[in-house]
């Protein structure tokens, strides 16, 4: 074989694997930063003064009806005051879409989440969502995928949110 033959097949194949190699570390950056954009935006959505706000009227709801599920609920309340838990609900099963079709940032998911989840299942969803729901599914998948990604702090988060939960209750003993 000629030697400017085999020089410029050399040259092509190597800057056909530059290409290509170029192209992947570009696209797996920018996967990268899309989905550290993604758990962030939603993160800045959950922290918004309106989502507090809904958050702060579906927790007075839900102390206002204790041991009520969410169908009973939805059957007594005005919609205004319920669509608060569902905005909830809609929110968290957004975000775990998104975990499921990677998304987000699944390292740095729990950490910004897993309080507020474990804190909901416990003083909300865990007794409450009814059999029937197509987002029970969704918020127990969601709940099971933090379990298993949210390592030594799942047992810290649980404990305060049963804690708090044992404040918001009403004693069975003294009435109150």
């Amino acid at each position: 074989m000629d030697s400017n033959l085999t020089s410029t097949l050399i040259s092509t194949i190597a800057g056909f694997v530059g290409v290509i190699a170029g192209g992947t570390i570009s696209w797996y950056v920018g996967e990268r930063k899309t989905r550290l954009q993604n758990t962030l935006d939603l993160q800045r959505e959950w922290q918004s003064e309106g989502m507090a706000v809904i958050r702060m009227k579906a927790d007075k709801l839900l102390r206002d009806n204790p041991g009520k599920d969410l169908l009973h609920l939805e059957l007594q309340d005005t919609p205004e005051n319920y669509s608060n838990i569902l905005r909830i609900l809609t929110f968290y099963q957004r975000l775990y879409m998104m975990i499921r079709y990677r998304q987000v940032n699944l390292a740095l998911t729990p950490e910004l989440f897993g309080k507020d989840i474990v804190w909901w299942h416990v003083n909300c969803f865990r007794d409450r969502l009814p059999n029937t729901w197509i987002m029970r599914n969704d918020w127990f998948s969601l709940y099971t995928w933090l379990e298993k990604h949210s390592g030594a702090s799942m047992s810290t988060w649980i404990d305060a949110a049963e804690r708090a939960r044992k404040h918001r209750e009403p004693s069975v003993e003294t009435g109150d």
